[in-house]
Formats: C-alpha cells, sequence, structure tokens
C-alpha cells in the first residue's frame, strides 16, 4: 500500500476535497520550498484530480499560461547565473596570471642591477 503523509494528505485534500479517501501519488507529496516546486505540484494535482474543473477564474491551460512567463525567466536567470560563474572562473584564471606577471616583475626588479631589493620600485611593487 502507498505510505502517504498525513500533511501531504491535508494539504491534497485542502484543495481538492472531492478527492477525499483516494491515494495520492507520492510524487504530488513532495516538500514544497519553491514557488517552481509549488507551481509544479499544483498543476500535477489539478491534472490528476479535477483536469476539467475552473479555479481562480481560469482553466488548468490558462493557469499553466499565466504562469508561464516567470518559469521562462527562471530558465533564463539561471542560464545567465550559469554565465557568471564561467567569467568567474575565467577571471580567476587572469588573476592567477597575473599574480605570476607581477611576482615575475618584482623578480626582476630584485635581481636587476641598479635597482634591486632596496629600490623605490621594489618597495612600490608592495615588497620592503
Amino acid at each position: 500500500m502507498l505510505e502517504v503523509s498525513t500533511d501531504c494528505l491535508w494539504r491534497h485534500q485542502r484543495f481538492f476535497p472531492q478527492s477525499f479517501g483516494r491515494l495520492i501519488p507520492e510524487a504530488l507529496c513532495s516538500p514544497l520550498n519553491d514557488v517552481t516546486d509549488r507551481l509544479k505540484s499544483a498543476i500535477s494535482v489539478w491534472r490528476t484530480a479535477a483536469p476539467d474543473a475552473v479555479f481562480a477564474g481560469m482553466t488548468l491551460a490558462e493557469f499553466e499560461e499565466a504562469n508561464e512567463a516567470p518559469l521562462r525567466l527562471r530558465i533564463e536567470i539561471e542560464k545567465i547565473s550559469l554565465d557568471l560563474i564561467a567569467r568567474k572562473a575565467k577571471r580567476a584564471d587572469g588573476d592567477r596570471e597575473t599574480r605570476a606577471l607581477l611576482q615575475m616583475l618584482a623578480n626582476s626588479v630584485k635581481s636587476t642591477p641598479g635597482y634591486g631589493p632596496n629600490s623605490p620600485i621594489y618597495g612600490a611593487l608592495g615588497y620592503v
């Protein structure tokens, strides 16, 4: 027999009282922390329990259409976030190269006759 939490039963029966006593698929009982998860769950429950019903003046198709733009924006934001991660990685690579070049510059100033470790240039590079 399918095990269903009492919280899941309460949520489901609260929104679909005509389904009282029916078994509820576990997929419909996942934690509802995120708006996207809640939306997917609501659509799934609506499609399962009352596909032809009109709620809030909308059919299921109209409800899905009304929520399409925010979902598209979430996908776009995710792509931008991944691009940002990639750009930060490139920046870190560039920073490593820059630090290596700065170290080479300091070593060169330090070892060039007439400058050396006591020169103002070496000190201006941040070395004492």
